[in-house]
């Protein structure tokens, strides 16, 4: 077997997805599927696949992105390497001389941009070798395009449903660069629903001003039982940096000690940890939110 075949994928997803593989006198690129299913979550799930024609033998695939993946997902297995400029991850596919199907996923968060209930996915990818071009998004189930004429750029060549998700398809032939931008909004707001859960509210405040009035000396005491750094990771979970890691850089705190103060939380009541991909999120127990 020869060396790996380099390949480049460069995920700017903030605004830009691009993916380019590197020149080879022995390897072509001749389709290029992406399959990008968006959760409601945030979570984009890329679904790659290569055809490749390939004259020559390789024992692995090197591609490398430019921000950390939540997850790879392939068959084959892989490994990771940190640069200073990216993620370089190594596939154990092989390449036999001839045609090759070369397929992974990736997950990344933060991707979609949001406010209130309308959200933007965007895009910018760059075929391989020229290569023949399929891209799909779906949105999350429920999820509908935004009510504007400029709500998906360029005009899909068609726009399908399951009757659960909407997806978008793009087939491009001898294009060099396919920029993609999604306009999406949440569900329906249920007003009858929330009308219901409003009344329901007003009838169940009274035992609830109760129930606070009981146990605020409680929580008061509680509070005053946690200690500098517990106090410190209650404040930003109350402000959304729930994740583990993200709270190590807000806090410089180090993993062990980070793990050390959530341990002592977990065993007070305060909170509950999650596993979520390669890390952890916290949730606040009841009484504590």
């Amino acid at each position: 077997m020869k060396d790996a075949l380099s390949v480049l994928v460069a995920f700017a997803f903030l605004s830009a997805f691009s993916l380019a593989l590197f020149p080879s006198a022995h390897a072509v690129v001749e389709r290029q599927s992406v399959d990008v299913v968006l959760h409601s979550n945030g979570v984009a799930e890329e679904r790659i696949t290569l055809a490749i024609r390939s004259d020559a033998a390789y024992g692995a695939i090197d591609y490398r992105v430019d921000r950390q993946p939540l997850a790879v997902l392939s068959d084959k297995g892989y490994s990771e390497e940190t640069l200073t400029d990216g993620v370089l991850i190594t596939l154990n596919q092989s390449l036999v001389p001839g045609e090759n199907n070369v397929s992974f996923t990736l997950l990344f968060d933060g991707l979609v941009t949001q406010q209130g209930s309308s959200r933007a996915f965007a895009l910018r990818l760059r075929p391989v070798d020229n290569a023949t071009l399929d891209v799909n998004v779906t949105l999350p189930e429920g999820f509908v395009l935004a009510r504007t004429d400029a709500a998906v750029s360029p005009t899909p060549d068609a726009i399908v449903t399951d009757g659960r998700a909407i997806t978008l398809r793009w087939h491009e032939e001898g294009v060099s660069e396919l920029p993609i931008i999604v306009l999406y909004d949440g569900p329906s707001f249920p007003w009858l629903a929330v009308a219901i859960g409003v009344l329901l509210f007003v009838a169940l405040a009274v035992l609830g001003v109760v129930w606070r009035r009981r146990h605020a000396v409680e929580k008061k005491a509680l509070l005053g039982a946690l200690g500098e750094d517990e106090t410190l990771i209650v404040s930003l979970v109350k402000r959304g940096i729930d994740r583990q890691k993200a709270l190590c850089a807000e806090t410089g705190f180090s993993k062990s000690k980070m793990s050390k103060v959530v341990r002592k939380l977990e065993e007070k009541g305060v909170v509950r940890k999650e596993p979520f991909y390669k890390t952890n999120r916290l949730k606040l127990l009841p009484g504590w939110e």
